[in-house]
């Protein structure tokens, strides 16, 4: 006689448990309006759990709820009719349109936007906490933002209207994975968070040719960390960056510095000698160098604190120099 006779049954109905406790996917099978239970299957509004899944073509109205995640899957054209936010990631194969409202991913370990489809931004506002990988953008004149908790990437060069990083945590960072460009064609602002150029891998922001682009960093969370042989960005008209805020050479590489803005505060490090070939150099800030550094501008000015560290070489060869600050 078997002494388990129901050994088999108990294994099945383990699986099936088991299986029961992930989070299924919904598949929008309805006419624009997100909030009715039978426009979905399995029947059911979306919650935090679910994935939501578009295979059609369709406007989405009255999205009340914010799904775990967002597949616009390759053939469906879906435009937000409505603000949507997903708790972890979007993945977009087909065609997803932003129009002018707001779309967010905010996952706090994930939060990314890529797939090989297509987002039209028109006039809204996208945002994520994680990585941007989208193959195809559409800029319009939206603004996106990189905030939240972590460190995020730019996979491929890419155009913005606007651009901005508020990150919960000034030593969160945005940076790439390798060699991008990023173009501005409106305005790039750093309100909290470091934006990394990476020597290997150089996140290169660039203005636009719109004529009116416009560089702004304002707080003291704000940062800019140029590495390489890399310089500050070229191509805006006009750049704000408040004494409170930080721009770092950090070269390994000679590196030429940007005359052309006024800096808050200034640091050089690296290994690489850091030279200011001509104009004006400002600094409203406070000045620290652990490198050789050269000038022959006109005018070097040190509105804060001037710091050297070790014995680098230091050489301002032409022009009038003046401390607001100790030395």
């Amino acid at each position: 006689m078997n002494p388990f006779p129901n050994f088999k049954q108990i294994i099945v109905t383990g699986i099936v448990f088991v299986s029961l406790s992930f989070s299924q996917g919904k598949t929008f099978v309805g006419d624009s309006a997100w909030n009715v239970a039978s426009n979905w299957s399995p029947v059911g509004v979306p919650s935090a759990t679910d994935t939501v899944i578009f295979t059609t073509t369709d406007t989405i109205y009255d999205i009340s709820t914010s799904p775990l995640k967002l597949r616009v899957m390759s053939g469906a054209n879906i435009t937000l009719g409505a603000s949507l936010t997903v708790l972890d990631s979007a993945q977009i194969s087909g065609t997803l349109n932003v129009a002018n409202q707001s779309f967010a991913a905010s996952g706090g370990s994930g939060g990314h936007i890529g797939g090989t489809g297509t987002l039209i931004a028109t006039t809204g506002s996208i945002s994520l906490f994680g990585n941007w990988s989208v193959s195809n953008f559409t800029e319009g004149t939206s603004l996106v933002t990189f905030n939240g908790t972590g460190n995020s990437t730019i996979a491929a060069s890419e155009t913005f209207w606007r651009l901005a990083v508020s990150k919960s945590v000034s030593t969160n960072t945005l940076s790439s994975a390798s060699a991008v460009t990023v173009t501005i064609d409106s305005s790039f602002t750093v309100t909290s968070g470091r934006v990394l150029t990476n020597a290997g891998a150089t996140l290169g922001i660039v203005g636009g040719a719109s004529g009116t682009d416009i560089f702004s960093m304002s707080t003291s969370n704000s940062a800019y960390e140029i590495a390489g042989n890399n310089t500050f960005p070229t191509g805006f008209e006009t750049v704000s960056l408040t004494s409170a805020s930080t721009v770092r050479y950090t070269g390994n590489s000679p590196q030429s510095v940007n005359s052309s803005i006024v800096y808050g505060n200034l640091v050089f490090s690296g290994s690489g000698s850091k030279a200011v070939a001509s104009g004006v150099f400002d600094v409203n800030g406070n000045f620290s160098t652990s490198v050789a550094f050269s000038s022959l501008a006109t005018s070097n000015n040190f509105g804060g604190n001037v710091t050297v560290t070790g014995n680098p070489s230091v050489s301002l060869a032409f022009g009038d120099t003046y401390f607001d600050g100790p030395i």
